[in-house]
């Protein structure tokens, strides 16, 4: 029978025909707007896109191809939440925290190969700044990933209360809240003190 073809173009293809939608019936004369949905696939790159139409009646064309008309592929917008951060204990001057977040993937794609996990101390001895990024690239839509980064306490620091919070950047974008605080006791030789 009759049918639309809808030719796709662009950066990543398909270069051909993407669909068919039946026109069967469609009287003389008669005009009629025919839509075709096409899921752009997830591995395809942003940029510009074009496509064409034919009608064809089975395998044979009864027009000529209509277009190009072209439109835009955006890059996916990337969303990330952390969801928990892992206890930490008592750390003496000199050893690693080891300092967990939960992420997870709350946009409709795979996290960019540039997203990142910051991890931000402060406490007595500060350093009140990003102690490190731990990569989430590839992370997958709803999925959640517990992410490590052992950070050193510096010999130098004084014993107290310490605190982290962890953040969600696409580069040096941020595509999430911070979650946080998880307090942690440092003991060192400065300052020395207990923890209960």
């Amino acid at each position: 029978g009759a049918r639309v073809a809808y030719w796709v173009s662009g950066p990543s293809g398909p270069n051909n025909i993407a669909a068919y939608v039946s026109v069967a019936g469609l009287a003389p004369g008669a005009t009629t707007w025919r839509l075709f949905e096409w899921t752009v696939p997830g591995s395809h790159q942003p940029g510009t896109y074009s496509y064409w139409a034919r009608v064809y009646n089975g395998s044979t064309p009864i027009s000529a191809w209509r277009g190009p008309q072209n439109f835009t592929i955006r890059s996916p917008q990337a969303s990330a939440v952390v969801t928990s951060l892992w206890p930490v204990g008592n750390i003496t001057c000199g050893f690693r925290a080891n300092l967990y977040a939960l992420v997870r993937n709350t946009g409709s794609s795979r996290l960019p190969a540039a997203a990142r996990v910051g991890y931000w101390v402060s406490g007595p001895s500060g350093p009140n700044n990003i102690v490190g990024y731990i990569s989430v690239a590839g992370l997958a839509p709803g999925a959640s990933s517990w992410r490590l980064l052992q950070w050193t306490v510096p010999t130098n620091f004084r014993s107290g209360t310490y605190s982290y919070w962890a953040q969600v950047y696409n580069g040096s974008t941020p595509i999430s809240p911070w979650k946080g605080p998880q307090t942690f006791g440092v003991i060192c030789s400065i300052g020395c003190r207990s923890f209960s």
